[in-house]
């Protein structure tokens, strides 16, 4: 299987997790998920490296806008657009 990249879907609705993930499986693309913008960071620091995350504007602890506004962690080229 030709896989597209690693994505990072963070969203604090499981079931928007779930949709999105199914559309990159269908896509080849590989995606992990957090369901707030604290766990988002944590598994970028820790976790396979990213290509891309999508975010939810709302977040629980941290709002998608704050968050895509701190930058790639890490220095990586990791893009953050949100959905």
């Amino acid at each position: 299987m030709v896989v597209r990249g690693d994505v990072l879907v963070v969203h604090d609705e499981p079931d928007i997790c779930w949709v999105l993930e199914k559309v990159l499986q269908g896509e080849r693309c590989r995606s992990m998920t957090a369901t707030t913008a604290r766990q988002a960071l944590e598994v970028v620091k820790f976790g396979p490296p990213f290509r891309m995350a999508l975010i939810g504007g709302k977040l629980p602890d941290i709002g998608g806008l704050a968050l895509g506004s701190l930058g790639s962690p890490g220095g990586s080229t990791l893009r953050w657009p949100l959905c």
